[in-house]
């Protein structure tokens, strides 16, 4: 018998699984691609378990695919009608396979034949797609060809078909998205190659599946299937719904309870299953106890599996031609095949080709997904799932501790069940207890002396430097953390202990499967958080910069302990670059001054061997000149003066009555935001401008409200900057009120700068400086979003033409009308800009 894993990836080899299951155990018929090695990294069930099964996968299969069928019996011996089929295919270049039911062995009738060659992309097959004639003017109203779209799709295409690592900006307007897809979708089909497509914001997800591969699909009449991949967090798990409704008065509080029968309700009728589908927001506490988690999936045992919305979506995944994820997705899929062990296992179904848009974030992404992160909210979370106490004890002791009384549901209690109820009350309880306490006094001593040490205000982040460790206090702190991992690994060693006991008595097992499967969960989390806490408090230089982290509004109540890598770049060469066939990374905004150095620097690409990294910028269509102006204030304090803040609100006022509002006014700070959204708020709702605010409402529906309205002023912070698309003119002016540099303690930042230090370079200027003209470029990005768009772009932030680095950002800047001067010629000119357009719009 052959080893399967030599025959099928196991991503695959799960997805087969499933798909059996949910056939009842029946025979299934499969069609699958093989990759490197002639192994199979795709699959889809094409037939299952009747006369219909050789037609479709004869009309399924192509030279260099496999058919793969279960024999439910589990004797793989290939029947006469297995031989004739695998005849029949295997003379069309076609190999077969027989497995079991669980794909764990393989009988291999014909082997794999070799793969053809990859078929290269024609260019002008894709040439032919942006012209004016061509097939997406004949599904786009309007449609104009734009040389820079088709410039870009070409250089796609050559990534894909010479195996290159593409790093292109596409300003706004150039049509990107399509840009890439175009040639992803050839090479899918043409090689039944998947492509992956990972973006940063939920936006661009909902654009590319809602609205741009669909579109696509129209263009090119050919059969092919798409799926947003989302994290299984995300979906609902119907045993623990059925649990809740059960069994619930252990598990969840009483003020849970319509919302776990409004859950019910939509459970029997949602198709997706989705947290983004349920038409109203659970509470937190309420969906982190309903949610799919890996570690509680009892996957085919599972009474619900065929039903189950989280293994749907896999399947749908495991079949699609092109997959869209988010970076933190793909970065999980990335971290996991690359774990000794295991690199072919993955969140994802094999790939090798990869679109990663919003690429100016990949660095940020890296950093935090490779980190690890210890809160006490997150410590106490997980042991108030083993037991908490409120108006009454909930959680899985109290649980076990009801169904082992004795007399429940019938069942005589022997000796030994009576002995596992005892030690919960009496030992585990009281070492659940203890680590909470443990935890907690650890946390708050911790608390305590970051407040002494940290210099940072009321948001609290201290970097733990050798000098912090040394520093009078910490001694203390670290073995108060010292007991309370003792605790924490004592508590884990007793539930492990009342798990196999309990499993082992008679009858007992299965009808307690649920809770002793949530016990080994919380038990592995805690055991985790502890391996975790222990590597975060060591002083040794491991790569990680650490750090303490607490929000001021809460207090030490979310208090965490953090590690991030100092340097993605190796990582990403050695996980991705090394490890894919083509990966392209697009954004709008990849350059400083026109040039690539800093973004190739920070993710590793200048370490990518030879000449197989390409750049191309291809600038945006719109007329900048004309659609424009920039007005900078010079007789303003500079941001970092004491008067600052006293003098920006008066100019933003000014700035927001010259436009009628129609604006969004970007700060950098909470603080800055709420001082002045005070000040100016009653003068604006005097003037008819509605005043908006970040945190109001959720995000999606802030910007919702704010097209709405027709005077709208809107104060965001960091996430407004980027990913929120505004067309018309609804969005008029954005107003930036100081540049975008990072905050000067963050660990990460502080840590960067010293390794640029320690190696003779400018930190300032080559790391703070590219960080901070990237991030004033995705907020100049809000303003001009079609060629009709016209508007103002202020900054209040006179550094940008009065410091040597200011021309950093203005020459990073599409060239157009840039006035400068004192605030009342600025202004001015503002005005008569608006007056033009008011003008314009009444011809």
């Amino acid at each position: 018998m052959q080893d399967i894993n030599d025959y099928i990836e196991p991503a695959i080899a799960g997805y087969m699984r499933d798909a059996i299951t949910g056939a009842g155990g029946n025979e299934v018929f499969f069609v699958g691609a093989v990759g490197e090695g002639r192994r199979l990294t795709r699959a889809e069930a094409v037939a299952r378990g009747d006369e219909s099964a050789v037609p479709a996968i004869a009309r399924e299969a192509a030279v260099g695919d496999v058919v793969i069928h279960n024999h439910p019996t589990g004797a793989l011996t290939p029947s006469g009608a297995d031989l004739d089929v695998a005849s029949m295919l295997g003379s069309r270049g076609v190999g077969f396979f027989i497995v079991d039911n669980d794909v764990r062995n393989i009988y291999v009738v014909v082997e794999p034949f070799a793969k053809e060659a990859l078929k290269q992309i024609p260019e002008e097959e894709v040439t032919s797609f942006f012209s004016d004639g061509g097939a997406l003017s004949g599904v786009m109203d309007g449609y104009e060809s734009r040389p820079g779209q088709a410039q870009m799709a070409l250089d796609v295409t050559r990534a894909f078909n010479n195996g290159k690592v593409a790093c292109l900006e596409a300003g706004t307007g150039v049509g990107k998205s399509m840009a890439y897809l175009v040639p992803s979708l050839l090479w899918a089909l043409g090689n039944k190659e998947r492509v992956v497509i990972s973006t940063n914001t939920i936006n661009l997800q909902e654009q590319l599946i809602g609205k741009d591969i669909p579109l696509l699909g129209r263009a090119t009449k050919a059969p092919f299937k798409a799926a947003l991949v989302k994290g299984r967090g995300n979906y609902l798990c119907m045993r623990k719904l059925a649990i809740a409704l059960t069994e619930g008065e252990f598990m969840f509080e009483p003020g849970e309870k319509a919302g776990i029968e409004a859950i019910r309700g939509w459970a029997d009728k949602t198709k997706e299953g989705s947290l983004s589908d349920l038409n109203f927001v659970p509470g937190d506490e309420l969906w982190d106890k309903l949610h799919s988690e890996s570690d509680t999936c009892t996957r085919v045992n599972c009474p619900y599996f065929t039903r189950c919305f989280f293994f749907r979506a896999r399947r749908e995944a495991a079949a699609a031609d092109l997959l869209v994820v988010n970076h933190h997705i793909l970065l999980a899929d990335i971290a996991l095949r690359s774990e000794p062990g295991s690199p072919d296992t993955g969140i994802l179904p094999g790939y090798s080709r990869l679109i990663v848009d919003e690429g100016h974030n990949l660095e940020d992404g890296a950093t935090s997904y490779f980190g690890s992160r210890v809160s006490r909210l997150g410590l106490l979370k997980t042991l108030g799932r083993l037991h908490s106490r409120r108006e009454r004890e909930r959680g899985v002791l109290p649980y076990l501790q009801s169904q082992l009384a004795p007399g429940k549901k019938g069942r005589r209690t022997p000796e030994t069940v009576e002995q596992w109820r005892s030690l919960i009350s009496g030992s585990i309880l009281v070492e659940k207890e203890s680590a909470s306490a443990r935890i907690n006094e650890a946390f708050d001593m911790l608390y305590s002396f970051a407040q002494t040490a940290s210099s940072s205000g009321d948001d609290i982040k201290m970097r733990l430097k050798d000098t912090v460790r040394l520093s009078p206090g910490w001694s203390d702190v670290d073995e108060s953390f010292a007991r309370a991992c003792q605790e924490i690994g004592r508590l884990v060693r007793s539930l492990e202990s009342l798990r196999k006991g309990i499993a082992e008595i008679d009858g007992l097992k299965e009808s307690l499967a649920d809770p002793l499967i949530e016990m080994k969960a919380l038990a592995e989390r805690l055991d985790g958080y502890r391996t975790a806490l222990e590597a975060l408090l060591r002083g040794d230089d491991d790569g990680l910069v650490k750090w303490v982290e607490a929000p001021g509004r809460k207090g030490g109540r979310v208090i965490s302990i953090c590690g991030s890598p100092l340097d993605v770049a190796a990582e990403m060469k050695t996980r991705v670059y090394d490890r894919l066939k083509t990966v392209v990374i697009t954004s709008a905004t990849l350059t400083v001054k026109r040039r690539f150095d800093f973004i190739m620097k920070r993710v590793g690409l200048d370490l990518v061997e030879g000449d197989r990294v390409v750049t191309g910028i291809f600038p945006s269509p719109f007329d900048y000149q004309r659609q424009v102006l920039i007005g900078i204030p010079t007789d303003i304090p500079e941001p970092t003066a004491q008067n600052y803040v006293g003098a920006l609100g008066p100019l933003v006022l000014d700035s927001l009555l010259a436009s009628s509002g129609r604006a969004f006014v970007l700060f950098t700070s909470y603080r800055t935001l709420n001082q002045v959204y005070k000040e100016l708020q009653p003068k604006m709702e005097h003037a008819g401008i509605s005043c908006m605010k970040q945190g109001e409402l959720p995000r999606h529906q802030l910007v919702r409200e704010f097209k709405r309205r027709p005077s709208a002023a809107l104060f965001a912070t960091d996430s407004f900057w980027e990913g929120v698309d505004v067309m018309g003119e609804a969005l008029s002016n954005v107003i930036i009120t100081k540049l975008p540099f990072s905050v000067p303690d963050d660990p990460v930042v502080e840590a960067r700068q010293e390794e640029i230090a320690r190696r003779g370079g400018n930190a300032f200027m080559e790391y703070v400086v590219p960080q901070a003209v990237i991030k004033f470029r995705q907020g100049f990005g809000r303003l001009i979003r079609s060629k009709s768009d016209r508007g103002s772009i202020m900054v209040f932030d006179k550094r940008v033409v009065e410091k040597n680095y200011g021309r950093e950002f203005l020459g990073s800047l599409p060239e157009g009308r840039v006035v400068t001067g004192p605030w009342k010629v600025t202004l001015e000119r503002v005005r008569e800009f608006f007056a033009e357009e008011d003008a314009i719009n009444t011809r």
